[in-house]
């Protein structure tokens, strides 16, 4: 199963792809998305997303605000889409 922070990051590049503006620091999806909206359109727990989408900004690679999301770092992004799970 891919972890929960790849399938986010998916998530987000295609929304970026299917509905996204470019600005000046990278792309803003251009519909009102709470992060439970996305968590479950990633197919992840409310609390995977909250655990997970501060790490992402942390590291330079999305912002959020107000419903708002905005991917600063769209290879970045995609680099993080890309992470398997480790095996056990």
């Amino acid at each position: 199963m891919m972890p929960a922070r790849a399938r986010i990051a998916r998530k987000l590049l295609e929304l970026v792809e299917q509905r996204g503006r470019s600005i000046a620091d990278g792309a803003v999806i251009e519909i009102r998305l709470t992060q439970q909206d996305l968590a479950a359109a990633a197919g992840v727990g409310l609390r995977s997303a909250s655990r997970e989408l501060p790490e992402l900004r942390r590291r330079g690679l999305i912002d959020y605000a107000r419903e708002r999301f905005t991917v600063l770092d769209p290879v970045g992004l995609a680099r993080v889409a890309n992470e398997l799970k480790r095996p056990e």
